[in-house]
């Protein structure tokens, strides 16, 4: 279903970027986490290069956490382990701008760095921002990640804070302008997308506040080298896509191509989803042993043309078949749309993209940018034995539009339909109505009546709210279900993933869910109950007229 106007998911809105493309380069953390050497990074530099990253655009070499000392030098400074670093940062950074690469480190906006151990812990840059500053620029870093850890002591409850807080803005600005003024130009706010409260008292993205203070921001919590962790951070990014508010870079985190947790199927489309979401692309894995498939998926050249597009607009949802596929598509800088479906099945399955019914296409020159085969004048394409978890990565070309007319939607408010159980209504700022109704709990059901149907199945818009954080996996991977039944009949599970931070602001419109049993009418009901405590809020529904 086309809706009118042409949007399929979201207010998708213009990006607006200081920064024309993602970041691509290396990050040792994947790779070593917090136990850098000088000798595996001179290694990876070398290996970068004979494998071809550096020529591919692979161009920031960054070490991670594990490089700074326990003590600060007499200036005050920042200082760096000597026990795996005996030579310095200058002689690495030296050989890295030598390389031809942008030398990047890492530093931490608390008392202490992240590190992967506790027993001991190495320095943070809160209150020496201006020292660490010019410790950089003496080692000519051009980017700097920086983290969230031990904000203001050095006990574990305060290690990696994950509670809304009020000192985003004055801590990470504080490090920004000192970067600023020591002429260090790319800077990552590494908070793991926890919510900031602004001085308004509205919950925010990283997606708004960082945008005066630093080139990328981090989308979610740590990755980790599971399709759920994929997964995870694919549903948080979702909601980020459609906003296009920021100038900054939205960062999904490190790739895991290379490392053992995914399968190559889920490397590859782990691979693609970061790629065509405009996120920066850091290969995090043992480069110097990298196999040929992992390889061969990190250096694709059509993928990270896509990636590096000037027009930089990620691609947004068209639409979820939960437990089935995703289908996404953006546009191109020179007209072309890119498209990603993605299976969800977890079997090796058949999966058609019908360009027509889901995206109003009626014919277009497609490229396959796996396998690079192209074909003329398709209405749609089919992948015959697409491996679980696996994608579909299609540019297309010469588009000629259908002449079908956009679907036109007649809207129903959830708070004026049935509630039942624990259904309740609340005032919502920017809800279509000023008010939303929340699911949560045992028996809370939402149910509307009178809904005209042609047919047995109709695709549904639902406009709703989940601002339920999943940080790690099992916190609920950033999706909310609910059980969906079409006239008391057998309830299909659908899955509503995270549409921002703010339950009175944040609402994802237009999510495309197609449903069946209904009758030729306008005497049909659809019920949506909750399967969680967790609260599931919606403002309408969305029926074809």
């Amino acid at each position: 279903m086309i809706l009118k106007g042409g949007v399929v998911l979201c207010l998708a809105i213009g990006v607006v970027t200081g920064r024309e493309t993602p970041f691509l380069g290396y990050n040792s953390y994947n790779d070593v986490g917090c136990s850098p050497n000088e000798t595996h990074m001179r290694d990876t530099m070398n290996a970068l290069v004979e494998k071809g990253f550096l020529d591919a655009g692979y161009q920031y070499f960054q070490v991670d956490c594990g490089w700074q000392g326990y003590e600060r030098d007499e200036n005050g400074a920042i200082t760096y382990d000597k026990s795996v670093f005996p030579n310095g940062i200058e002689p690495l950074s030296k050989l890295a701008r030598e390389k031809g690469f942008k030398w990047g480190m890492y530093t931490d906006q608390g008392e202490h760095s992240c590190d992967t151990r506790t027993d001991k812990l190495r320095q943070g840059s809160l209150g020496h921002e201006e020292a660490d500053a010019a410790a950089f620029k003496s080692w000519n870093v051009d980017y700097v990640k920086v983290d969230n850890c031990y904000i203001n002591g050095s006990s574990q409850d305060v290690n990696a804070p994950k509670d809304a807080r009020e000192d985003f803005v004055e801590r990470f600005g504080a490090m920004s302008k000192a970067l600023d003024e020591n002429d260090i130009p790319d800077m990552l706010v590494c908070q793991w997308g926890v919510p900031y409260k602004s001085p308004s008292g509205r919950l925010e993205g990283p997606y708004e506040w960082t945008k005066d203070i630093s080139s990328a921001y981090r989308v979610t919590d740590d990755i980790a080298d599971t399709w759920e962790h994929v997964m995870r951070i694919a549903n948080q990014m979702i909601h980020v896509s459609c906003r296009g508010l920021s100038k900054s870079i939205a960062d999904m985190d490190m790739l895991e191509v290379g490392n053992t947790g995914l399968t190559l199927a889920e490397q590859a489309s782990h691979f693609a989803l970061w790629a065509l979401s405009k996120s920066s692309l850091f290969i995090s894995t043992d480069i110097p042993s990298i196999d040929d498939q992992a390889l061969a998926i990190a250096l694709n050249q059509d993928l990270l043309a896509v990636n590096q597009d000037k027009l930089g607009k990620p691609v947004t949802l068209v639409q979820r078949w939960t437990d089935d596929w995703d289908l996404y598509s953006g546009p191109l800088e020179n007209g072309d749309i890119v498209i990603l479906a993605m299976d969800h099945s977890n079997t090796t399955r058949s999966l058609t993209v019908d360009l027509s019914k889901h995206l109003g296409i009626k014919s277009a020159t497609i490229k396959n940018l796996w396998t690079g085969e192209k074909q003329k004048d398709l209405s749609s394409y089919t992948e015959n034995s697409l491996q679980p978890h696996g994608s579909i990565v299609l540019r297309l070309s010469d588009i000629q539009q259908t002449d079908k007319h956009k679907t036109k939607l007649s809207w129903y408010n959830a708070e004026k339909a049935t509630l039942s159980g624990n259904a309740t209504t609340h005032a919502c700022a920017k809800c279509s109505n000023k008010s939303k109704v929340s699911l949560a709990g045992k028996d809370a059901t939402i149910t509307f009546s009178d809904i005209p149907a042609s047919s047995s199945h109709s695709t549904i818009s639902f406009d709703y709210i989940n601002t339920q954080i999943g940080y790690m996996v099992g916190d609920n991977n950033n999706t909310l279900n609910a059980a969906i039944s079409v006239n008391s009949g057998p309830a299909q599970l659908v899955s509503f993933p995270l549409s921002g931070y703010d339950s009175n602001y944040d609402i994802l419109q237009n999510y495309l869910v197609d449903l069946t049993g209904f009758n030729a009418g306008k005497d049909n009901s659809i019920s949506i109950s909750a399967v969680s405590s967790l609260p599931l809020e919606f403002d309408r529904i969305g029926v074809a007229l």
